[in-house]
C-alpha cells in the first residue's frame, strides 16, 4: 500500500465519521481512532494479520476529544486522514510527547495479546509493525462493548472494510469473538460476507472460525478476560496450526479436531496434575469484602462497594470478585470515565505495586495477594487503601 493510497483511505474514513459527528453533534458523538500506526504498513502488499475488536473500550465524546490538548485535532476541520491513519495517536507529555501507541509494548493487554501467537514463529509477529494491523469494527469508543449501537457499528463498518480490502490479510483475529462473530452475522450489508458454520463452532474450547470476505478469520477471548495459562496456551498452539492455511477450506477438519482433542486432554492432564491446592482457595474473600466496605463506610460512594478518599477525588477503589480495582471516580458525576492524561500515571504506579491491567480498570489485584489468612488480608488491604488514598491523590 502506498501512502497516497492510505491517505485516500483516511479521508474516505474521516469524512464519513466526521459527518456523522455533525449530524449527532459532537457532544453526542463518541470519540474515535484507530489504534496500530498504519504508516508503518506503507509499501507491504499484504500484511500477516488483522487483529480487531468490536470498538475502542474507553469512553469520551468527540467533543471532549477535540478539546482535549493531547490530541492536538483542530475544532474548525476535525480529525484529519493524517491524524486518523496514526492510529492511537493521543501524546503524552509524561512520556516525552510520544503517542499512545508508540508505548503499545508495555500495555498488559498487548503482552496477554502477543502470548497468543507465540507458538507460530521467532521472533513473535507482533514484534513487527510492518506484519500486522491492530483495528477494530468501528472506531467509535464506549467503555462498553454493548454501548455501541448497532445503527453505528453499521454506519462505520463499510470503513474497516474497505481497510481489509487494502491491506489484504492472509488471516482475520477477532477479539471477544463470541461477540463478535454474532454481532457480524445478525448485521447483513453490501460488501460483507461473514460466514461461519453454528453447529461446529467453537472449534476449540472458546475459538470459533469462519470467513470475513473469503479471508479465514477466527474468533477468540479477548486478552485481558480472566484466562488461565493453559486457556492462553490452547489458543496459541491453535494459531501455531492454522496460521499457514490460506483458506479454511484447506484445514482438515478431523486432523485439526484430532489436534483440539489432544490439546484439550493435554490441558485437564496439567490440570489433574496441580494436586496441590494452595490454602488461599479456602478463604472466604467475599466475607473479607464486606469487613472492609464496614470499615471503610464512610468512604463508600455511589455504589456499595466503591470508596474515595473524598467527594473531590478522581479515583477510587473498588472491592468486588475478590479482588480490589482502581479506576477513575466518575459514577455519580458521569456516564463514562472522562479523558485524563493522569491515567496513564496511574498505571504506571500501580504496575509497580504489582497491579495488572483489566479492560475497564486501570489495575487490580487479588486479596489472597495480600496474605494468606483472613486476618492477614484484611489487615494489609486496608493498610493498601489508605496508601492508594495518597498515591491517587491528583
Amino acid at each position: 500500500m502506498t501512502k497516497e493510497e492510505l491517505l485516500l483511505w483516511g479521508e474516505k474514513t474521516v469524512q464519513l465519521y466526521n459527518k456523522i459527528a455533525d449530524n449527532r453533534s459532537r457532544e453526542n458523538t463518541p470519540a474515535f481512532y484507530t489504534q496500530s500506526d498504519l504508516n508503518k504498513i506503507i509499501g507491504v502488499n499484504s500484511v500477516d494479520i488483522l487483529i480487531a475488536g468490536i470498538n475502542p473500550g474507553s469512553g469520551s465524546t468527540y467533543q471532549q476529544m477535540i478539546e482535549n490538548p493531547n490530541w492536538g485535532i483542530n475544532s474548525a476541520t476535525g480529525m484529519t486522514a493524517e491524524q486518523l491513519i496514526s492510529g492511537n495517536f493521543g501524546r503524552n507529555l509524561q512520556y516525552g510527547n510520544c503517542t499512545n501507541w508508540s508505548r503499545h509494548h508495555t500495555w498488559p493487554y498487548f503482552m496477554k495479546l502477543k502470548r497468543f501467537f507465540k507458538e507460530i514463529e521467532e521472533p513473535n509477529i507482533l514484534d513487527d509493525e510492518s506484519r500486522f494491523v491492530l483495528t477494530n469494527a468501528s472506531f467509535f469508543n464506549t467503555v462498553k462493548e454493548n454501548e455501541l449501537s448497532q445503527s453505528l457499528l453499521k454506519a462505520t463498518l463499510p470503513q474497516t472494510i474497505d481497510l481489509v480490502r487494502r491491506i489484504k490479510p492472509k488471516m482475520i483475529v477477532w477479539l471477544s469473538g463470541r461477540k463478535a462473530f454474532y454481532r457480524l452475522s445478525s448485521m447483513p450489508m453490501d460488501g460483507l460476507s461473514f460466514k461461519y458454520d453454528k453447529k461446529h463452532n467453537p472449534i476449540m474450547a472458546r475459538i470459533y472460525m469462519g470467513t470475513f470476505n473469503g479471508i479465514p478469520c477466527f474468533g477468540v477471548p479477548h486478552p485481558s478476560a480472566p484466562l488461565t495459562t493453559e486457556e492462553r496456551t490452547l489458543i496459541a498452539k491453535f494459531f501455531s496450526y492454522v496460521f499457514n492455511y490460506k483458506s479454511i477450506e484447506e484445514i482438515d477438519l478431523n486432523s485439526l479436531e484430532s489436534f483440539c482433542i489432544n490439546e484439550i486432554q493435554a490441558y485437564h492432564k496439567r490440570l489433574n496434575g496441580k494436586k496441590v491446592v494452595s490454602i488461599k482457595n479456602n478463604i472466604d474473600t467475599k466475607n473479607i469484602e464486606q469487613s472492609i466496605l464496614k470499615r471503610k463506610e464512610s468512604y463508600i460512594y455511589n455504589n456499595g462497594n466503591r470508596i474515595r478518599k473524598d467527594e473531590n477525588a478522581r479515583y477510587g477503589i473498588t472491592i468486588a470478585n475478590s479482588c480490589i480495582y482502581v479506576r477513575q471516580a466518575y459514577e455519580d458525576k458521569y456516564k463514562k470515565p472522562q479523558i485524563n492524561p493522569n491515567d496513564n500515571i496511574v498505571i504506571e504506579k500501580l504496575k509497580k505495586k504489582e497491579y495488572k491491567g483489566c479492560k475497564g480498570w486501570l489495575g487490580f489485584r487479588k486479596l489472597t495477594d495480600f496474605g494468606n489468612t483472613k486476618e492477614k488480608i484484611e489487615q494489609k488491604v486496608m493498610k493498601e487503601i489508605d496508601i492508594l488514598f495518597d498515591l491517587l491523590d491528583f
